[in-house]
């Protein structure tokens, strides 16, 4: 045994050493050889007889996926190969923040708390009340109180993660407008008012369908450059994650203007009245109206017959009547008022011939036409006033899901 190289010690066995070491049963020890096991082929390998006592012999693959195999007592593995996978490892850091979803409507309150005490208005019409707002112009507040007079303008959005109380009145200032040249602004309106006919406005499902506030709201009334106002109602969407309550002698006004003729000599039409605007309330929770909220159409200008002579003049259509929408998560409480109604017609100065009057702005009512004739040597035909628009009650599990 000594002359092959192999030494035996005790229990351990040395190959190349004299001094096998005494915790292993073989020790082989070269620096110019290495250790060669079994080789054989894979199907070989699936033939050797191994039981649960055979893990842990090895063996070297020659075909297939060449390497060392070793028994693990139920099956082969290679050595090597991917093992299970560990335990899960420790949670990493926070990732970055993801985007807002639906309640995101509700907004961030990064403006804190929005007061307007009794006694005081701030309007942000103007360049001075934007600046007042200091950074806040997002408008995204915890919560909102008016109890003062705030004045918007169209196209507001008003959104906070708590209550909203509103004991004062919110003004909107008009959108849509007609410089006297060319057709009126529609709005959002199907179409625009003209000479004598009025504007077209939306039906009732897809009103109830307007969940956001649009700069040109209610429609422009037709007018000629001898006339002023008849400008559309704008509109207003406040949003809160909390309640909304409109107290007693709470206001918000998104009226349409009326018309004036300011002819002062000739026989000159009126010009149309303004659609009624678009207010919006939507609320998680209640929503509940003791005061008022007004989208009413402005009223026609009076037709002008300022010689007395056997021309005449017919008065302009009232403006329809614009869309309040009431979105929330129960039914809203209502004791107040909530009017969309149409603008009356003006006063026709009617003699043997006529000027035509021109036809009021549409929103969610109708306009009305102007007093006139539709066909030249027609029957003269009185002015009109504006429809009445609509008033809007959703109950929706979740109102955030709507606005936008």
């Amino acid at each position: 045994m000594a002359g092959a190289g192999l030494q035996a010690q005790a229990q351990s066995v040395g190959i190349g050493t004299t001094q096998p070491d005494g915790a292993a049963a073989l020790d082989v020890n070269s620096t110019n050889r290495g250790f060669l096991p079994p080789r054989m082929l894979q199907s070989q390998r699936e033939q050797i007889p191994v039981t649960a006592q055979s893990a842990g012999l090895l063996v070297y693959q020659t075909n297939g996926t060449p390497g060392y195999y070793y028994y693990t007592g139920t099956g082969w593995m290679q050595l090597g190969a991917q093992g299970p996978a560990g335990a899960p490892g420790a949670a990493g850091p926070q990732g970055p923040q993801g985007p807002a979803g639906a309640l995101g409507q509700y907004g961030d309150g990064s403006a804190g708390a929005f007061n307007i005490a009794s006694g005081n208005t701030l309007d942000l019409t103007t360049a001075s009340g934007f600046n007042a707002l200091a950074g806040r112009h997002p408008l995204q507040f915890t919560t909102l109180s008016i109890s003062g007079n705030l004045i918007v303008p169209s196209g507001t959005v008003i959104r906070c993660t708590g209550d909203v109380t509103i004991s004062g009145t919110i003004t909107v200032a008009n959108g849509a407008e007609d410089s006297g040249n060319g057709a009126p602004h529609p709005g959002v309106a199907r179409s625009a008012p003209g000479v004598i006919t009025g504007g077209t406005g939306m039906s009732l499902l897809s009103a109830a369908g307007l969940t956001y506030a649009p700069v040109a709201a209610g429609g422009a009334g037709d007018r000629t450059i001898n006339g002023t106002g008849g400008e559309g109602g704008g509109s207003i969407a406040i949003v809160s994650r909390g309640n909304i309550n409109l107290t007693a002698g709470g206001n918000i006004n998104a009226n349409g203007n009326s018309a004036v003729n300011t002819a002062t000599a000739g026989d000159v039409g009126g010009g149309g009245g303004g659609a009624g605007g678009i207010v919006i309330l939507a609320a998680q929770g209640n929503i509940t109206v003791s005061g008022s909220i007004r989208a009413n159409g402005g009223a026609g200008a009076s037709g002008v017959n300022a010689n007395g002579g056997t021309n005449g003049a017919g008065g302009g259509g009232g403006g329809g009547g614009g869309i309040i929408h009431l979105i929330s998560s129960a039914t809203a409480t209502v004791t107040g008022t909530l009017q969309a109604n149409g603008g009356a017609a003006g006063a026709d100065a009617f003699s043997t011939n006529q000027t035509a009057g021109s036809g009021g702005g549409a929103c969610g009512g109708n306009g009305g036409s102007g007093g006139g004739t539709f066909v030249f040597g027609g029957a003269l035909t009185a002015s009109q006033a504006g429809a009445a628009g609509y008033v809007v009650r959703t109950v929706v599990p979740s109102p955030e899901l709507l606005i936008r």
